[in-house]
């Protein structure tokens, strides 16, 4: 008769009901916190590689400009040099266009040495600064 009383009792059945609810709760809303977690992780990273993209193509805008500035002062200096001594290049029977050219890349070479590295010290460098945004969040998801 006794094991029939415990199938006929239902007392402990409810308790038992809302453990397992509160347990199916909780890891519904272990998932959900999780999930957010990984999500604010996600949006620093992409703020980060934003940061970085723009800084670098600043960087490389700064760059473009310093080396057209630098190419088109040699450029004039040797237009000027044909210009003035045209007449003496075309009568030793040279070819202008390669007295030009010669003197275009002699004065490419001749700002390589100097204005370049001017030009490099110009330029903020932020590449340093982007090594410490982006990259340590990455690393922390993986």
């Amino acid at each position: 008769m006794k094991g029939n009383r415990f199938k006929q009792d239902n007392r402990g059945a409810s308790l038992l009901a809302v453990l397992v609810l509160m347990v199916v709760v909780s890891l519904i809303a272990v998932v959900i916190t999780k999930i957010t977690i990984v999500n604010i992780e996600m949006k620093e990273v992409e703020r980060g590689t934003k940061k970085n993209f723009y800084s670098a193509d600043e960087l490389m805008d700064n760059l473009r400009a310093g080396a057209r500035e630098l190419a088109e002062q040699s450029l004039e200096k040797a237009y000027a040099d044909v210009l003035e001594n045209y007449l003496t290049y075309s009568a030793s029977g040279g070819d202008v266009q390669k007295v030009f050219a010669t003197r275009y890349m002699d004065g490419l070479q001749k700002q390589k040495t100097t204005q370049i590295r001017q030009l490099v010290r110009r330029i903020p460098w932020t590449l340093p600064a982007m090594w410490h945004t982006g990259f340590p969040a990455m690393i922390r998801i993986r």
